[in-house]
């Protein structure tokens, strides 16, 4: 049997999915302990299905200005950041809910921080796989990548329950920020070199064209879809999915 180099181990890709791997572990478990704690806490629905409302308007109005972000920073930095900032806003969370009185404004307002962090991530993924991975082989590392991030969505959610019970709220929180400190070490172990001719790999910036104002940027991403009718349904279906994420708190209300 031939030895695992520890080059082999370092590879971008396996760097890449791993740091993807265990962060989805994280974030699975923050989003059942938070839901679980807060319909603890209230007993109330519609407390529980704000924190699904916070998540989508994270999406809905910060994820444009993260795309713009992404484009114009070193991705793999965005993402090394973004999980080391994720990792913090947990600690400082659990610290918050000890000390401050208004728990539930330092709950929703932590949901809405981390959340709003997580919007830059899935761009910063996307911009990177192009970085380390040759195009013809983007597919199969991302068809990859999703594998990686179901599993760890069952095996967050196969340990959230045995998380809370043995380390409780404040606890489990505390797990989440290990993930993603581990994510952003992993992450900060990439290396990026050159892959086709037009690349500068000094650089994620090749030239200057996303030197430009942020709002001229969205608008024209904007009528890019427009024009392109198989990228408008696409990102038709896309909500149409999402919409299935809003019944994630009745599953705890149903328990």
């Amino acid at each position: 049997m031939k030895k695992l180099s520890l080059n082999k181990i370092l590879d971008n890709r396996n760097l890449l999915i791993s740091s993807i791997g265990v962060s989805s572990i994280g974030d699975t478990v923050f989003n059942i302990t938070i839901m679980w704690f807060i319909y603890q806490e209230t007993q109330s629905a519609i407390s529980t299905s704000i924190i699904g409302v916070l998540w989508h308007l994270t999406s809905i109005f910060i994820s444009p200005f993260a795309g713009t972000f992404v484009d114009r920073h070193t991705p793999n930095r965005v993402l090394l950041w973004s999980y080391f900032a994720s990792g913090l806003i947990c600690i400082l969370f659990v610290l918050g809910y000890i000390i401050l009185e208004y728990r539930d404004f330092v709950i929703y307002s932590s949901v809405f921080l981390l959340n709003s962090i997580n919007t830059f991530i899935m761009p910063a993924k996307n911009r990177t796989l192009g970085k380390i991975v040759q195009k013809e082989k983007i597919p199969q590392v991302n068809g990859l990548i999703v594998s990686v991030n179901q599993i760890s969505d069952i095996i967050g959610n196969s340990i959230s329950g045995l998380l809370i019970g043995i380390l409780g709220f404040a606890g489990s929180i505390l797990f989440d920020s290990i993930t993603f400190f581990i994510a952003s070490l992993l992450i900060s172990h990439l290396k990026i070199k050159r892959l086709h001719k037009d690349q500068n790999i000094t650089g994620f910036v090749e030239t200057n064209q996303y030197k430009g104002n942020y709002k001229k940027d969205l608008i024209d991403g904007i009528k890019f879809i427009l024009r392109h009718r198989t990228m408008g349904k696409l990102v038709l279906l896309v909500l149409l999915i999402n919409i299935s994420s809003l019944v994630g708190p009745l599953y705890i209300i149903a328990c």
